[in-house]
């Protein structure tokens, strides 16, 4: 148990940075001021007992025999008003107090949960394309949004109330030693057993049951996602119900170990509750035997009734603390495995001028050192202005290549040459302030086409006259004028109420208000009818009036039909540039 609980301090301590660290002193010296409080509380009760329960009690006392001169009072009863209402005060001020630092403590946690969160999206955002590729997002958004919830709320927190509920645990045993050790070991062996043997039947299981929630939490989010999602083929497959049965079952096992996990997280009260009637008993039957007054056996009742209101708390959730940490130790694994991933290091942002030529030279890329070559020797030139269409079957390595110039994936060997420039890592920023993509299916926030086509922009620093240009360029004036809020309309999730053709044209919107001088189409009109197809191509061609570059990958001839040449691909390699007239020729 002390060891499980070192471990987990020391891997806090690792995993938190020094200001949190520094700032733990603080929180650590807040809890130990809340300690004595917390025992000054109980102290204070004490004097207005012995008035109570014992005779000559004021006679008895310095401290009462002081208050009793020092203030004149005649009798008894108002020295006995007046350390109520004295007890009253104390206990006042020991809540507010209370409150304080459980405010500062709470916004300590909070800000731990704030940074792990915004650090482990820093960090697994840093993993590039590839990575994104192939993890599960639900993983991933669970990694991301709730393990630092549980680290800081189940390991942090609970470490933090078990320092102090151990420490006021610690005070309280000490006062009742001074007064009484005898009770002291009275009570250990009547209290002890019942912690022990709870706690190590409950500890494995509660664990299982947190590890089991956390397992499921994603699979939840995958069903409702696809069942969402895929509609329209949920519904003309009729499995709709094969969807509720599964989102169904997954609810039953949270149910389930929902319910185990509340049975388990109220037990300990309930079994500390009855522990501490015995200690009461223990000390009646004591004092029976060892005491000759009634009054001293109800002043000790009374007192270890008042240390037992504090300490049955204390107990109880030093155990449920104990067992929190145990059962999120998991937590802690899946932030030590983020931790593990290093952040790029920061580069010195070099500008590169893109006003004459991108040269392709000589680029091979495959994913494994073993694996297959995707591209080998991939060379052609792009000046500036043109429009270059890029042609292949599926697997000539197309895409690949788009993406290696979009930087989401860097050659093997080769080099892109901007001007003259071979691109590094710290012409990234520049390169990409110059690059637009419009890709097959155009990702669309739930909001307004203004806001999809100012993606990323808040929604007050939106410059409406760029909007309105770019909307001009990308012929969707005559989409906006049939809108009912023209671009303040909310264009449902996904962009639901917009047509095929109309989400192209918001992601050359889109690519267009980010100041693109080069444009890259990623098979954008594939999934189009050829009406709507002939319409995008024609805004494509529109733009080549602006002295824009434009690459566009397609497996439609016709898309190509604008292009100044088409380069075409097969087996990785360039197999033919020529204009779309001689391409024409060759395929009849």
């Amino acid at each position: 148990m002390s060891l499980l609980v070192f471990q987990s301090y020391r891997k806090v301590y690792s995993i938190l940075p020094k200001p949190f660290r520094i700032k733990a002193i603080l929180v650590i010296t807040a809890i130990i001021l809340n300690s004595f409080l917390e025992l000054a509380g109980l102290a204070a009760i004490v004097p207005v007992i012995s008035i109570m329960l014992e005779e000559n009690a004021i006679q008895n006392s310095e401290l009462l025999t002081w208050l009793y001169n020092f203030f004149g009072f005649k009798s008894d009863k108002p020295l006995i008003v007046f350390i109520a209402f004295a007890l009253l005060g104390v206990i006042i001020l020991k809540n507010i107090a209370g409150l304080l630092i459980s405010k500062y403590n709470t916004q300590y946690i909070f800000s731990i949960n704030k940074y792990l969160a915004v650090s482990i999206y820093e960090k697994l955002y840093s993993l590039g394309y590839s990575y994104f590729k192939s993890i599960n997002s639900h993983e991933m958004i669970k990694d991301i949004s709730s393990i630092p919830t549980y680290f800081s709320s189940g390991v942090v927190l609970p470490l933090l109330n078990l320092f102090n509920e151990v420490l006021v645990l610690a005070l309280i045993i000490v006062g009742l030693i001074i007064y009484d050790i005898k009770i002291v070991f009275l009570l250990a062996t009547v209290v002890i057993p019942f912690f022990l043997i709870f706690y190590s039947s409950a500890k494995e299981r509660i664990t299982k049951i947190t590890e089991e929630l956390i397992d499921l939490a994603p699979k939840v989010s995958r069903i409702l996602y696809q069942s969402i999602f895929g509609y329209a083929d949920t519904k003309i497959t009729n499995t709709e119900k094969t969807f509720f049965k599964r989102y169904s079952t997954i609810l039953d096992e949270q149910i389930q170990l929902r319910v185990k996990d509340t049975i388990y997280k109220l037990a300990p009260s309930k079994i500390i509750e009855i522990s501490m009637f015995l200690g009461i008993l223990s000390v009646l039957i004591y004092g029976v035997y060892f005491f000759d007054s009634r009054d001293q056996i109800i002043t000790l009742i009374g007192i270890f009734a008042i240390s037992a209101y504090r300490i049955m708390p204390s107990i109880n959730r030093i155990m449920m603390a104990l067992l929190s940490i145990k059962s999120q130790q998991i937590s802690i694994e899946i932030i030590e495995k983020s931790y593990g991933i290093t952040l790029p290091s920061e580069l010195e942002e070099q500008n590169i001028d893109f006003n004459h030529s991108i040269e392709i030279k000589d680029i091979h890329f495959s994913y494994f050192e073993e694996g297959s070559t995707i591209l080998n020797g991939i060379s052609f030139t792009v000046l500036k202005g043109e429009t270059i269409g890029i042609i292949g079957g599926s697997g000539s390595g197309k895409t690949t290549l788009m993406n290696i110039l979009l930087r989401f994936l860097v050659q093997n060997s080769g080099e892109i040459i901007i001007d003259g420039t071979t691109i590094e890592p710290n012409h990234i920023k520049s390169w990409r302030d110059k690059i637009g993509y419009v890709p097959q299916e155009l990702f669309i926030i739930e909001g307004t086409l203004e806001e999809n086509i100012a993606f990323g922009i808040s929604s007050n620093e939106i410059d409406s006259s760029l909007v309105n240009e770019v909307i001009s360029k990308s012929s969707l004036s005559e989409v906006v004028k049939n809108l009912p809020l023209g671009v303040k309309t909310h264009i449902g999730e996904n962009g639901s109420k917009l047509s095929g053709g109309q989400k192209q044209r918001l992601a050359i919107a889109r690519a267009l208000y980010s100041g693109a001088e080069l444009l890259f189409f990623d098979e954008a009109t594939s999934a189009l009818d050829n009406e709507t197809e002939q319409e995008v191509t024609e805004a494509i061609n529109n733009l080549s009036n602006h002295n824009l570059t434009i690459i566009i990958i397609a497996h439609r001839y016709s898309t190509l039909k604008h292009c100044n040449k088409i380069v075409e691909l097969k087996n990785g390699e360039v197999d033919n540039i020529s204009t779309y007239e001689q391409l024409k020729k060759k395929i009849i």
